[in-house]
């Protein structure tokens, strides 16, 4: 309020002045009176501040003391002199050229066997008499090592007992300082030319070495204290000017007092015609004012209501307009009622299809909309038994039972139908009180009208779902059509893209599709045709799609795929449809069995968009149908020729089985200290009439594919101990030969018979063969492998922990292993001898193997110096190239007959 609009009588200038000289004078005293304490305690705090800082470096200076002189009692000359220790030098008392110590240092040494002579800027000396050989040594200590601290920001000096200076930084110079005294107050100092105000500890260090002292001296800039001193004068200022102001409003306040009230209307006018709705005048009393005032408030509130009903409307034709969301619009209206029709409350009521109700309450005091509640079938046929037609005014409290609220005496409410297309949808509930109220025939109308809209946009929402799923979807089939395929295939290659990942298109189409049509009718066809695209949703991953192009043609969108491993990912989705499309479909009263042809086209490999991802895979499609109808085909011909190998591969290998072309190769396993052969590991290889030597890992994944894991253990069982017995034969040195051992194998009931039934058909001592399996393998206590593996155990058979470190094992896996040997996998030995810690890691779990009574075995070794750091580390036998490659049988038959040493 302007303060010329109180100022326009002299009883308001009288009183304004008389109130501005009262206070105001008090207040000037106080001010005067505050500045000055206030002062004394800034003083006084920052007095003390330094000296506590200056006692904070001087207790750091003497633990450094401390640290050194321990050190000097617990080292050599030689261990610390001119190291990190900070030392100088550090000599014997024997040598000549020690200083002599004086009466109280010498008194120090022989009380505390240590003493520290400190003078000005010469390096600080120790003595120190060493407890274990009683020898005393003399150190001297660089001075920036010790006295200079970088964690101290401010300038600070070191003076002796003479207050010579040993240390002062940034330049800092004191004047000539009564340390004697006990006046602490602040000391004026310079650091470069910068005022500073210093405070000072002395630190005696009689009780410590007999000798020494030296002083702290600690400083702070000026402007620490004469910066604060005007801040406080200029908040004084501060307080000042807000006093006088506070002091002219409440001078101003209670002059107007009077025209308080026709003020306050007049703003409130003046808001009105901006357009801010919410406003309302608070006249106090009982005059013609306060009457104006009340008067004023029902207007705007009624002008407020009309205005949020527009903005209601039109939220509500901009929902129905713009979201295509029926659930938006019944959003705006809970949100929106409210503050549109002066009712106790409101809320939406939507009926489905099956005559099942759920309600929402309009938004809540807190502006957050309650959650959708379901509505009892009693409720909603007491409701709809009211005979609500167009809009009801009905005696009971519909709000409350339709929320589950219990009912409020005196309330009522009035019910508007929403109806699309002759079935009714929902109804808007306005909750009011039953005696009436004036406004009710506004009430009434404004509800018709967010009926009408509800009703509106429920049809509109109806016609343009139908119209999309038509546009969309498949009629027969209900799967997204060639338009909708579009569009998904089109964000699918810009995520692809965006993430680095490959997109794949599978079109499929049945070869016999015609003859169902022409044999069994058109409607059969369409019965065979629904019954296959349900069974590809069925194989559709979530992110992925399943489309009708056309008659019998489908496509499935694969996306989201590693590129590591989207053809074998691809290979398994086309092997998994056909087997499905392929199991028969029962069409009337018969089964009928038709098989698919799939085209598969990749993005980035094949194609950038949509036409050209289709287009390739119909290509593949036909190529499909070409070479072998009821097969898949890929497009790209390179990835075509690797599924192409690896079938070939397969059916090699079956039939390398069948000809017995898998052979065993032995890697001899030799004593780390004087290269005996003191076993071997069988190893499986290919002998391949048209490959030559396959290598294991080329067909070794497959056998799990093909179910050759169980024939591939008991042929390397027998061929093993077959081998072994034949060098028996011929008189060669018995060696002990291990083989590997699947974790499937070993919990399989009949494994400890088919082990021991091996060793008997081939005269064999348990102790012959050793079973290797891996880390993984689960052997907890009470389990089925633990126990077979005891009683192998228990008969002689050995068993090997293959591979350890690879796993994620506890140490308690070794306590409960039951096993003799434990082999290091070749990743521990691989960079072995440039690898300190490696060599750390290998040598503790040697050391902690061999206590535990494992046969320590090193696989992988190539290198002198893996197998000399080994040797050092106490492993029993090497295995690897370093000593021989896996041999055939007869080669290490000749290196057994030799019975001589290997030579790395």
């Amino acid at each position: 309020m302007p303060v010329s609009l109180h100022l326009r009588s002299r009883f308001g200038r009288r009183l304004f002045s008389r109130f501005l000289i009262a206070a105001l004078l008090p207040m000037a005293v106080l001010a005067t009176f505050s500045y000055s304490e206030m002062r004394e305690q800034l003083m006084d705090q920052l007095q003390h501040g330094l000296r506590d800082d200056s006692k904070s470096l001087g207790m750091e200076l003497i633990n450094e003391l401390s640290l050194r002189v321990d050190l000097l009692k617990e080292s050599g000359a030689r261990e610390i002199a001119g190291g990190a220790s900070g030392f100088v030098w550090v000599r014997d008392e024997r040598d000549p050229q020690v200083p002599a110590l004086d009466a109280d240092e010498a008194r120090g040494l022989a009380a505390h066997g240590a003493t520290v002579r400190l003078y000005g800027a010469h390096a600080p000396l120790f003595v120190v008499r060493r407890s274990t050989d009683n020898r005393i040594l003399y150190g001297r200590l660089d001075p920036a090592a010790l006295w200079q601290r970088h964690s101290v920001d401010t300038p600070y000096c070191i003076l002796d007992k003479q207050q010579r200076p040993i240390l002062c930084t940034q330049g800092l110079q004191l004047p000539v300082l009564d340390l004697s005294s006990r006046d602490r107050s602040l000391i004026t100092a310079s650091s470069n030319g910068v005022p500073h105000l210093a405070g000072h500890w002395s630190a005696h260090l009689d009780g410590l070495y007999g000798a020494g002292v030296f002083h702290v001296v600690t400083t702070v800039p000026a402007q620490s204290l004469t910066l604060p001193l005007a801040h406080l004068r200029y908040g004084f200022i501060a307080i000042f000017a807000l006093a006088l102001g506070l002091i002219v409003a409440m001078a101003a306040s209670q002059i107007g007092r009077q025209t308080e009230p026709l003020d306050a209307l007049t703003r409130g006018v003046r808001r009105l015609a901006r357009g801010e709705m919410d406003t309302r005048v608070d006249v106090p009393g009982d005059d013609e004012f306060a009457l104006l005032g009340a008067t004023f408030n029902t207007m705007s509130d009624r002008l407020k209501r009309k205005f949020n009903m527009l903005r209601l409307l039109a939220e509500l034709d901009r929902a129905v307009l713009g979201s295509g969301e029926p659930a938006r619009v019944n959003e705006a209206i809970l949100s929106g009622v409210l503050d549109a029709i002066p009712c106790d409350a409101a809320g939406i009521a939507l009926i489905d299809a099956n005559g099942s109700a759920t309600y929402a309450r309009a938004r809540s005091v807190d502006g957050h909309l309650s959650p959708r509640l379901g509505v009892s079938a009693d409720a909603l046929t007491q409701i709809c038994s009211l005979g609500v037609d167009e809009w009801n005014d009905v005696q009971i409290d519909v709000e409350s039972l339709l929320s589950g609220q219990p009912q409020q005496p005196g309330r009522g409410a009035l019910v508007f139908s929403v109806r699309s297309h002759g079935r009714l949808d929902g109804l808007l509930v306005l909750a009011l009180a039953i005696d009436g109220r004036q406004d009710k025939e506004e009430i009434i109308t404004a509800g018709r009208n967010l009926a009408d809209r509800m009703s509106v946009a429920g049809s509109s929402f109806a016609w343009e779902e139908k119209l999309y799923r038509q546009s969309h979807y498949d009629a027969l089939t209900s799967l997204p059509n060639r338009t909708l395929l579009r569009d998904r295939v089109t964000h699918a290659l810009t995520r692809a893209s965006r993430e680095k990942t490959s997109v794949a298109a599978l079109r499929i189409d049945f070869d016999d599709f015609n003859s169902i049509n022409e044999a069994l009718g058109q409607t059969a066809g369409d019965l065979f045709l629904i019954e296959a695209s349900r069974r590809l949703e069925s194989l559709m991953r979530p992110e992925d799609t399943v489309a009708r192009l056309a008659g019998d043609e489908f496509v499935m969108l694969v996306t989201a795929m590693d590129d590591a491993e989207r053809i074998l990912v691809l290979h398994d989705i086309a092997e998994r449809i056909h087997q499905l499309l392929a199991s028969p479909v029962r069409l009337a009263d018969r089964y009928v069995i038709s098989q698919a042809s799939i085209g598969i086209s990749l993005y980035p490999d094949n194609s950038n968009d949509f036409e050209s991802l289709m287009s390739t895979a119909e290509v593949a499609l036909h190529e499909a149908k070409k070479s072998s109808r009821g097969g898949f085909n890929f497009y790209s011909q390179s990835m075509n020729a690797a599924v192409s190998e690896r079938f070939e591969l397969a059916q090699e290998l079956r039939r390398a089985v069948h000809n017995d072309e898998l052979l065993l190769h032995f890697q001899p396993k030799v004593s780390a200290h004087d290269g005996a052969i003191m076993g071997a590991e069988a190893l499986i290889r290919w002998q391949s009439p048209s490959r030559g030597l396959v290598s294991p890992g080329a067909f070794l994944p497959l056998i799990e594919d093909i179910g050759l894991n169980s024939w591939l253990t008991d042929f390397v069982l027998d061929k093993a101990c077959a081998q072994m017995a034949a060098w028996d034969k011929a008189g060669l040195q018995p060696i002990p030969v291990s083989i590997n051992v699947s974790p499937a194998d070993l919990g399989t009931a009949d494994f400890f018979d088919k082990i021991t039934a091996a060793l008997q058909r081939h005269d064999l001592s348990s102790s012959r063969l050793e079973l290797e399996i891996l880390e993984t393998s689960e052997v907890g206590a009470g389990g089925t492998v633990r126990t077979t593996l005891q009683r192998l155990r228990d008969v002689g058979v050995k068993i090997a922990l293959d591979d350890f470190g690879t796993g994620y094992s506890s140490l308690v896996y070794l306590t409960e292993m039951p096993a003799d040997t434990l082999k290091l996998d070749r990743a521990f030995i691989r960079n072995l001898a440039g690898d300190m810690r490696q060599q750390a890691i290998v040598r503790q779990v040697i050391s902690l193997a061999r206590s535990l009574g494992f046969i320590i075995v090193a696989e992988g070794v190539e290198q002198v110096a893996q197998r000399d750091l080994l040797v050092d580390m106490e492993c029993d036998l090497i295995q690897g190239f370093l000593y021989s490659r896996p041999l055939p049988p007869d080669e290490l038959a000749a290196k057994l007959l030799a019975k001589l040493p290997f030579a790395a």
